[in-house]
């Protein structure tokens, strides 16, 4: 089997309101009115970023009452990005519920995504929804395998949970790719950027990444940190080992690491429930 055996045309196939915003703000001609119109197009998304935009993911001081509003505040890239983000997980109905609880897969995701935006903070990052999307998709390609290789992904399961390995180590033995090469490879398909598309492929080995190897190591510390406050459901049998090069690379402290958690446990539950509610 080869990565591209599982990603079929359905899978594949980017977000339609998120293709349609990126069609939108490639043409010269569209206009804020446009991208609006988008985005009301849906009624339940548009509702939900007005939503987003309101909570204290953003802590703006004045109230956003409109999509165009939200847009002159935010811009199109960065409510195009959490378009993408409110609408990509109603791509992966009829995964059998014997191999994941979606409600934890996306408990962790989520917060895998604040503690990314998090730690990219303290960097002196300002396009926080690009770092939020590296955290939230990171797992994708797991996703991906539970909906078109369900029984390789319940052997992947049984065989990590049996033998006390990394699952992303038992798939890479069984099929020689992993679940975040697959969810690489799929957000190429979208047309993803290169940061985001390398920080999912490489987050278990970021020192690979060719070109990103600092955003893959974020993803990499944030996601193990997310176990590291209970929130598992990526089929992950035991909390991964914080490595001391990645923390050196970044020149991140315990202690940084210690806020970053207390924040992401305070603000955690409005935000999932705002996103996957």
């Amino acid at each position: 089997m080869e990565i591209q055996d599982i990603l079929t045309n359905e899978v594949a196939s980017s977000p339609v309101v998120y293709h349609k915003l990126k069609d939108a703000i490639q043409d010269p001609e569209s206009t804020f009115q446009d991208f609006a119109d988008i985005i009301r197009a849906d009624s339940g998304l548009s509702s939900r970023l007005l939503r987003i935009v309101n909570s204290s993911f953003y802590g703006l001081s004045t109230s956003v009452d409109s999509v165009t509003h939200a847009l002159n505040i935010l811009g199109v890239d960065q409510l195009g990005d959490l378009a993408l983000a409110t609408v990509v997980m109603s791509k992966f109905n009829g995964i059998p519920k014997d191999l994941v609880n979606l409600d934890m897969f996306w408990k962790h995701n989520i917060a895998c995504g604040l503690m990314v935006k998090e730690i990219a903070v303290l960097f002196g990052e300002t396009n926080t929804e690009k770092f939020y999307l590296m955290g939230l998709l990171h797992d994708i390609g797991s996703l991906v395998m539970y909906k078109e290789a369900s029984a390789i992904s319940r052997t992947c399961l049984s065989r990590a949970d049996y033998e006390g390995r990394h699952l992303y180590q038992i798939e890479q033995g069984e099929l020689g790719f992993c679940h975040a090469q697959i969810g690489g490879e799929l957000l190429k398909k979208w047309r993803l950027p290169d940061p985001l598309v390398e920080s999912v492929y490489y987050h278990h080995n970021p020192f690979e990444a060719p070109k990103f190897p600092k955003f893959a190591s974020i993803v990499h510390v944030a996601d193990i940190l997310v176990y590291e406050i209970g929130l598992s459901g990526s089929g992950e049998p035991f909390i991964p080992p914080l490595g001391r090069k990645v923390l050196e690379f970044l020149q991140l402290e315990k202690k940084q690491l210690t806020k970053i958690k207390s924040s992401v446990n305070d603000s955690f539950e409005e935000v999932f429930q705002m996103f996957y509610g």
